[in-house]
């Protein structure tokens, strides 16, 4: 009930995925499951997705916040890197289009 809605993701909730043209990032687009009040309203509200940011060594390196959700339509059609900067990824929110820069991917996967 006080879970927060992105707490449960894996491949039973996964639905698309981006990646960098380069292929060290990879934008992985997973779907709320309803196992809190708030994820059960982002469902019904057609709000029921979210995103989660992956390294080229599946390092997890960004997560949307707990307030973020988004329709499906959106995500597809209006998320992507910079064609410019690999880093920089553009995806949707409430008031339209927000980005974020993410960090140097190490040349190694070496824990």
């Amino acid at each position: 009930m006080f879970f927060p809605p992105s707490i449960f993701y894996g491949k039973h909730n996964q639905k698309y995925e981006i990646n960098s043209e380069n292929k060290n990032y990879k934008v992985v687009i997973y779907k709320y499951i309803p196992v809190s009040l708030i994820s059960i309203y982002k469902v019904f509200d057609e709000m029921g997705y979210f995103f989660v940011v992956y390294d080229k060594c599946g390092r997890e390196i960004y997560k949307t916040p707990l307030s973020y959700g988004v329709s499906a339509n959106l995500l597809y059609d209006e998320m992507g890197f910079s064609t410019l900067n690999e880093r920089e990824l553009f995806f949707p929110t409430n008031e339209g289009i927000d980005s974020i820069m993410l960090p140097v991917v190490s040349s190694s996967c070496a824990a």
